[in-house]
């Protein structure tokens, strides 16, 4: 992988760590739309959790809520700024472990029940050797979440507006994505790219 690469992904995250929120956090009709996603997340309590790409934390109080206090979660971010708020943010919760990693190589002695990837996915520089890990961290039957509370062509057309180098941002159309996971022995539950509602989902099980 393109180390040059890694590290201009992770500069520019470092860059919005202060500034970055997403829009269910001041908005109510986009937190109504995350908890109608969440729902076909199939989080379960006592669930072991990988949120990768966490940034800065908004997400994970949702996650937290559905695994209970017997579940645990493991926020994964590479940007150490936007781990640092994330980590400021939620330092009143005690069943998360913090580590400042890359997905691509990243290891655990104990598999998951449930990788949520969420607003993180286009940022993977090497998208199959990501996915290609994730389904060696997941149990058998384990769920893979990837999911955007926008669809594919609003998040490119987001990215293009900002001038967000593609080599740090690219986001494959759908046939090519489902065509990866496939390849890599995945079977797709759901895979919903809705243009209408604006959101992105992506639910697949490690057999």
């Amino acid at each position: 992988m393109d180390k040059n690469l890694q590290i201009r992904l992770k500069n520019t995250f470092n860059q919005l760590a202060q500034i970055y929120t997403n829009k269910f956090t001041s908005d109510k009709t986009e937190q109504e739309k995350l908890l109608s996603l969440i729902k076909e997340w199939q989080l379960q309590k006592g669930d072991r959790v990988l949120e990768v790409g966490g940034g800065t934390g908004d997400l994970t109080p949702f996650l937290l809520q559905k695994i209970g206090a017997e579940g645990s979660l493991v926020f994964l971010d590479i940007a150490p700024k936007m781990f640092a708020v994330a980590k400021n943010k939620l330092k009143s919760f005690d069943n998360i472990s913090f580590i400042l990693q890359d997905i691509h190589f990243y290891s655990d002695d104990e598999l998951f029940d449930k990788i949520i990837i969420f607003n993180t996915f286009p940022h993977f520089i090497d998208k199959r050797m990501a996915l290609k890990n994730c389904f060696k961290l997941l149990k058998p039957k384990g769920k893979l979440i990837i999911c955007h509370n926008e669809s594919r062509s609003s998040i490119c057309l987001c990215h293009h507006k900002k001038q967000v180098d593609n080599k740090i941002a690219e986001f494959p159309d759908d046939k090519t994505v489902a065509m990866l996971l496939i390849d890599l022995n995945f079977k797709i539950d759901l895979f919903e790219n809705n243009e209408g509602y604006d959101y992105y989902l992506l639910v697949a099980t490690k057999p």
